[in-house]
């Protein structure tokens, strides 16, 4: 969508050639949708203000949800509730700061089930639960604290 105020409800995506939704404009709203094997990313994320929730990615060729592309800003969003399984890559794959990840799951992922290397420090993690987990920040906020992960994280 690269339009603001748009809202995409209770779909099933399969197969998909690249992403299965993605937002590149602000104040946006994915929610309940189910995405099944996209090439790349379940959902891709290049913008500020969008609510991604209840959504569940299973077998994304790169990240279930990616925030931010490291070109793109993508910041005040919040994701929340979904169910990441199976990513090649990253369960959730946090490229910009500035953004809230609430009762998240990702499980089964290539490499990360979450991977913030947006070095912000700026995004709050509550309630999740991944696997596996590398935060590349000077301190990032993890409520409840989590272990520190590969990189060390915050003490």
């Amino acid at each position: 969508m690269n339009s603001p105020g748009n809202v995409i409800v209770k779909n099933t995506l399969r197969r998909c050639l690249d992403e299965g939704i993605h937002l590149s404009a602000p104040d946006n709203r994915a929610e309940k949708n189910k995405i099944d094997t996209p090439g790349d990313d379940g959902i891709d994320v290049d913008a500020d203000a969008d609510t991604i929730v209840g959504n569940k990615a299973t077998v994304a060729g790169d990240a279930g949800t990616e925030v931010g592309d490291g070109t793109a800003t993508a910041t005040g969003d919040l994701i929340e509730a979904n169910k990441i399984t199976g990513s090649g890559s990253y369960g959730i794959h946090a490229n910009a700061g500035g953004n809230t990840f609430r009762g998240n799951k990702a499980t089964k992922s290539g490499l990360f089930d979450l991977l913030d290397d947006s070095l912000s420090g700026t995004n709050v993690y509550e309630d999740n639960k991944f696997g596996t987990e590398q935060i590349d920040v000077p301190c990032a906020r993890l409520t409840p604290p989590g272990p520190a992960g590969p990189t060390g994280g915050c003490a």
